[in-house]
């Protein structure tokens, strides 16, 4: 009875984790206040580029091209957070552990790729609106500096993977492992 009752406490515990893990927070206790504020600057001046470009561009291809960028990007953002949020779905309503441990799984691998995917698929949808235009090595010096910054961002988002949540994962997948070799 006392290790169903800790399988439970594990289970929750990760569920916890995991929901405040996509829950978007600016404001976070290992974020400085300088950084949030170099942030907010780099956000900003981000928005008024493509303001300028978007203004300066109207009708020709970088017009195309960069709005193609950012609603195939967002789209695909909003579409890896559905997915994340079904694994969380999925953990909540798992029934046993092994079902449990396989979502959690699932999930991470998701969090992991969550910028990945779209800004590959972002950029392979502008470098066909560009083919056969003079813009595609933009784009692909766009996508350098963009593929840069997703690893600096991967980077610096760990801490939402704590230490605590890891061993939770692990501990969950050592009784797993030891359920199934019963």
């Amino acid at each position: 009875m006392n290790g169903d009752l800790h399988l439970q406490d594990l289970r929750q515990r990760i569920n916890a984790k995991v929901a405040s893990l996509l829950k978007m927070r600016l404001k976070t206790e290992k974020a400085s206040r300088w950084k949030r504020i170099a942030v907010i600057a780099l956000c900003v001046i981000l928005f008024a580029f493509l303001v300028w470009c978007e203004v300066d561009s109207y009708g020709s291809i970088y017009f195309w091209g960069l709005n193609t960028f950012i609603v195939v990007d967002l789209i695909g953002y909003f579409v890896m957070y559905r997915i994340m949020r079904h694994f969380l779905t999925q953990m909540k309503n798992a029934g046993t552990a092994p079902q449990h441990y396989r979502a959690v799984k699932q999930f991470l691998i998701t969090y992991k790729v969550r910028h990945w995917i779209p800004l590959v698929i972002a950029i392979v949808c502008s470098l066909i609106v560009l083919y056969g235009s003079d813009l595609w090595p933009f784009m692909i010096i766009l996508g350098i500096v963009m593929s840069l910054s997703q690893i600096w961002s991967d980077w610096s988002h760990n801490w939402y993977l704590d230490d605590d949540f890891c061993a939770d994962v692990e501990e969950l997948g050592d009784l797993v492992h030891q359920e199934s070799a019963v």
